[in-house]
């Protein structure tokens, strides 16, 4: 992962906690010291444990094999889309599938590789692949649970893989929420963020109206996690406008102490990246005047604009 401004990209930083998850699917979680920290302590990590190959992924033969060991397991099906000329899916073979904790994570799936321009043309075009590395995580019923498009090291890949059975159950869950009351803004703020993952930003979008439609002013925090998603997937679309519109929306709509945390610290990392540095600054000094936000928050931020100002 690389890290610019001196060894610390606030956007990268954005991108690694929102691959570490949280229950709604957001960005989430943005504890400011484990951004500072990140490089030292992947290191220390990578120092202290070996995470060379000790075992491989069990690869299936063929798709129609792997579906079948789903249905008879129950497993979701782990589909790396790859093709001959991706250097990526080169390096998928090379760094990330071969690593202990990849593997371990492994064992909870069927995996199975398929080219794409092969034997693979019909599942490419029946799942809308049209870029490479692409990994699909389908149920056995092949319906689509989750997707990593492009690129990603063992540490990001192995946490996709445990968000890949997550969404899975939280899909199922709340869909069931959903069928019952229509309008229950927790399902439809976490399913926006669920469709998402799944590369289907129209149902996102249709569950993102809804939750706007039916917000009771007392779960707003519910539509500023629905924002966060959205602002988490533009941000990886590289459509930053978009990702920074949403985060001013998180904010203006965040009501717990956590929730007015994430959003502001997140829309400052994005106004930075975007070489936005006053109002990066602006929105930090203006959160930390906060009277809902701990201590601890405050002082989070604190490191936060110290960063901002001395680059």
């Amino acid at each position: 992962m690389g890290y610019g401004l001196k060894g610390f990209d606030y956007a990268e930083a954005i991108l690694l906690v929102t691959q570490l998850g949280r229950s709604a699917y957001g960005i989430g979680n943005m504890i400011l010291s484990r951004f500072l920290k990140c490089l030292s302590v992947l290191a220390l990590v990578g120092s202290l444990v070996d995470f060379s190959q000790a075992d491989s992924i069990r690869w299936s033969k063929s798709y129609k094999a792997a579906l079948a060991a789903s249905k008879s397991s129950g497993k979701i099906i782990m589909i790396d889309m790859y093709t001959d000329w991706c250097q990526w899916c080169k390096v998928l073979d090379q760094k990330t599938y071969p690593d202990s904790r990849v593997v371990a994570a492994a064992r909870n799936f069927t995996s199975v590789k398929v080219d794409a321009e092969r034997e693979g043309t019909s599942l490419a075009a029946r799942y809308g692949v049209h870029t490479y590395p692409k990994i699909l995580f389908l149920d056995s019923k092949e319906n689509l649970v989750y997707v990593v498009s492009g690129y990603q090291p063992p540490e990001r890949f192995a946490v996709s893989m445990k968000s890949a059975q997550k969404s899975l159950a939280d899909g199922r869950k709340y869909t069931a929420t959903l069928a019952h009351n229509p309008s229950d803004l927790n399902a439809l703020a976490v399913m926006a963020g669920v469709s998402l993952d799944r590369e289907q930003f129209d149902k996102a979008q249709g569950y993102l109206q809804r939750a706007q439609t039916s917000s009771p002013k007392a779960k707003l925090d519910k539509l500023a996690e629905a924002y966060m998603n959205f602002g988490g997937h533009f941000y990886q679309e590289k459509d930053m406008g978009s990702a920074v519109n949403c985060f001013e929306k998180a904010t203006m709509k965040a009501k717990s102490p956590q929730t007015i945390y994430e959003a502001n610290v997140n829309l400052a990392a994005l106004l930075y990246q975007t070489n936005r540095r006053g109002e990066a600054i602006g929105q930090i000094q203006n959160a930390i005047k906060n009277p809902s936000l701990s201590a601890k928050q405050k002082g989070n931020m604190k490191k936060m604009l110290g960063e901002m100002q001395s680059h």
